[in-house]
This record gives structure tokens, C-alpha cells and sequence, in this order.
């Protein structure tokens, strides 16, 4: 079965539910299955070409071999791909274990951003966002692909609000 981001949560997660009871017997997956899902049991991770860095290997090859159990983990290398080959002659840069602490531009002005967007949402109590986005579209003009009339209410909120948004991030820019 597939496993991807584009399908809706209920058909993922009844997915990962057959692929967990053994009702099917392989997943192939986007990086949908890189992180926050466990299935126990998984002892073989077959990746179709080398991740793009040492952190995406571990989350990846992490998911095998949970339960103590041996795990095996192989990665085809593309011949078509420098990063492939380049990780096929230095495996041991990609399978070490090291993984690089993330590094952030802190005068990236795009992730101020959209750090500022995530407080707005989380403040306005929009929780629709944490299952599909045709959950917050109007779907009576889907040529439109406007907010429904429930997610405008909700991303009105009031200076208090507000107020509270800029002392979080104010604090934020500070640290």
C-alpha cells in the first residue's frame, strides 16, 4: 500500500493499522513514515535512494528494530545521482549516527514569519488545520478556494489577543 502525504489522515492511519496487524505485508512511503510513527514490529526499512542528510537516515532507518528486534536497512544509490554516489563512496557519513544540530538564520525574515503565523493561529484556536486544508475552504465555490465562513470568525480576534502574540514574540526575538 501506499503511504503518503497525499492521502487523507483516516485512509494513513488506516493504513498503518493494516501494515501494523500484518494485513499488509509492505508500505511505500514518502516521508510521511519518517516521523512520530511507531509500528513495533517493522524490521526491514528499504530506502529507493539516499536521504539528503545523516538526520533524514536516522529518522528513517529508526523506524526498524523498535521492539529489540534485528533490523536490516538498505539504500539503493542512484548512479544518476551525485548525492547518491557521493554517500555510496562515504557511507559512513551518512549511516554514523552524527547528525548535525539544526542551524537557524536568525535574520531570516521568512521564519520570523512564519514563527509570527503560527502564534496567530494557535491564539485563534483554529484547530481545522490539524487534519486537511479542505477542512478550512469553502466548498461551495471550489473554483474559489476561499476560507470558509467558521475559519474568518476564528482569525478575528481581539487586541488582548493581539497584545498577548506580541509579548510572546517579543520575547522570542530576544532569546
Amino acid at each position: 500500500m501506499e503511504h503518503t502525504g497525499q492521502l487523507n489522515t483516516d485512509t494513513r492511519q488506516e493504513r498503518e493499522d493494516k501494515f501494523k496487524k500484518g494485513e499488509c505485508s509492505a508500505l511505500f512511503c514518502s516521508p510521511t513514515m519518517e516521523l512520530g510513527v511507531d509500528i513495533s514490529t517493522l524490521n526491514v526499512v528499504h530506502m529507493r535512494n539516499v536521504p539528503p542528510n545523516p538526520a533524514n537516515y536516522a529518522q528513517r532507518s529508526g523506524r526498524a528494530g523498535r521492539s529489540g528486534q534485528a533490523a536490516l536497512v538498505f539504500v539503493n544509490c542512484s548512479n544518476y545521482s551525485p548525492h547518491d554516489r557521493h554517500y555510496f563512496r562515504s557511507k559512513q557519513a551518512m549511516v554514523s549516527g552524527a547528525v548535525a544540530p539544526p542551524k537557524f538564520d536568525l535574520f531570516n525574515k521568512e521564519l520570523w514569519e512564519s514563527h509570527l503565523h503560527s502564534l496567530y493561529i494557535a491564539k485563534s484556536g483554529l484547530h481545522e488545520l490539524n487534519q486537511s486544508v479542505s477542512d478550512i475552504i469553502d466548498k461551495s465555490n471550489p473554483g474559489r478556494l476561499e476560507l470558509n465562513h467558521d475559519v474568518v470568525e476564528k482569525l478575528k480576534i481581539g487586541q488582548r489577543e493581539r497584545g498577548e502574540i506580541k509579548v510572546v514574540f517579543a520575547r522570542l526575538m530576544m532569546t
